[in-house]
């Protein structure tokens, strides 16, 4: 699995479409993600931090492909953890 999922990034040319490969993989099998990360540190850090995901901030309204979690503040939200919660939609 982890060779399929490097030939298939290594096709890409675009740093930016390899960041949302892996995206793409971290919602689909966090599993398989992290041990490609880790088996493939050197050729895909620059994909997975700088210089590509600053690139993935600037455009993050064309490359936004869905929810990945819930983040809470412990400063700015302490009070309404529970009523995030609620309102949390369920799959």
């Amino acid at each position: 699995q982890v060779e399929r999922v490097m030939n298939q990034i290594r096709t890409e040319t675009n740093p930016l479409e390899k960041f949302i490969l892996l995206q793409q993989l971290s919602v689909t099998n966090i599993v398989l993600y992290y041990r490609v990360i880790s088996e493939n540190l050197t050729e895909l850090l620059p994909i997975i931090y700088t210089p590509t995901v600053g690139e993935a901030c600037k455009k993050f309204d064309r490359i936004f492909r869905g929810v990945h979690g819930m983040y809470f503040s412990a400063f700015n939200d302490k009070k309404c953890f529970r009523s995030m919660l609620d309102n949390w939609p369920h799959q």
